[in-house]
């Protein structure tokens, strides 16, 4: 039997709309679990259980509905899961996956321990901060990991405000803004809240850092006092006239911040500015998850457009019927699913 060498077999892709006998012989009808890079096939890594045996799994805490969030985080000795669960009274709850040495079996299988709410319900975020991890809804002060107390606590220092009477006194901030915000991030040793509420005042497009923190942790949780005149701690606008900060997500030295239709690198620039801002092209995101980074840059879901940048000059990397078939299956430009 002769060998026939076939070469360049990821070049092309999946052509669905022509006939197989008009396709080259690197091209295909179709796929599964599998990207086509321009230079060979890779297989698309699929999910597993953790936990083999479904008797060993830990069932939903009891009046659960649904799991709205999870993430794991590690304290560098051991690494640890928590997941989110709405509930039938309508709140939000935080569960650990129980502690253990052993393996769970079915007769002493794995279980949820409660360590925070409950919760207004809205779209999750979090991120690993040091040896914690903060997620936060946007429905009340973002919350943070305790180790000590082993229970999820609000983050400390969060929204409280020198008044005038405090900096001229050389007190403590005193008012308590009760804010909220859509969006919290790290950038560096400053964390960022974008899309929020202080003092009732709803602030879709104004960005606030905090104050350097020491350290990543809940001992040395940073001040948000941009009054005080002793801290870092700031705000300023990004995005405005393009929509409300939908998301953003660190690259490289710099935060993109998205609205609906534009981008805004913000990076630490020190100085009495302490942070810059560079507007980057008229492109924005469709929503709370709607950008990842992968390969050093940011791939972007739009409302009407699917793209690729490294923080200067977007790729469109989805036109036509796969960019139409897309975002029928995701609802955009109507309800966007990316909450």
């Amino acid at each position: 039997m002769a060998l026939v060498n076939l070469d360049n077999f990821g070049q092309i892709g999946v052509i669905q709309d022509t006939s197989a006998e008009s396709l080259p012989v690197n091209a295909f009808t179709d796929a599964r679990n599998v990207r086509f890079t321009g230079f060979q096939i890779e297989k698309i890594l699929e999910p597993a259980y953790l936990i083999e045996d479904p008797a060993a799994r830990p069932v939903p805490p009891e009046g659960s509905t649904v799991c709205v969030f999870s993430m794991g985080w590690s304290d560098a000795l051991s690494t640890y899961f928590m997941a989110i669960f709405s509930n039938e009274d309508g709140k939000d709850y935080a569960y650990r996956w129980d502690q253990r040495t052993a393996t769970p079996t079915a007769a002493n299988p794995a279980t949820w321990e409660l360590i925070g709410g409950p919760y207004n319900g809205g779209p999750w975020q979090g991120f690993e901060w040091g040896n914690t991890f903060i997620i936060n809804n946007g429905g009340q002060a973002p919350q943070i990991w305790d180790r000590t107390a082993q229970n999820l606590i609000d983050l400390p220092n969060w929204g409280l405000v020198s008044t005038g009477n405090d900096i001229a006194n050389g007190e403590a901030p005193s008012d308590n803004t009760r804010a909220t915000c859509r969006i919290i991030l790290p950038i560096k040793n400053y964390l960022v809240a974008m899309n929020f509420t202080e003092a009732g005042d709803f602030r879709p497009n104004t960005v606030w850092w905090s104050d350097p923190a020491g350290a990543a942790s809940v001992e040395f949780a940073p001040s948000w006092d941009y009054q005080s005149p002793v801290t870092l701690s700031g705000q300023a606008q990004a995005g405005v006239g393009y929509g409300n900060i939908v998301t953003a997500l660190p690259l490289n030295d710099n935060l993109i911040i998205y609205t609906d239709g534009d981008a805004t690198a913000m990076s630490i620039v020190g100085g009495r500015f302490v942070m810059g801002f560079r507007r980057l092209f008229n492109k924005g995101a469709a929503g709370l998850n709607s950008v990842t980074e992968f390969n050093n840059r940011h791939y972007v879901v739009a409302r009407d457009q699917i793209y690729i940048h490294d923080g200067s000059k977007p790729e469109l990397i989805a036109k036509d019927r796969v960019e139409r078939e897309f975002n029928k299956r995701a609802g955009l430009g109507y309800t966007p699913e990316f909450r």
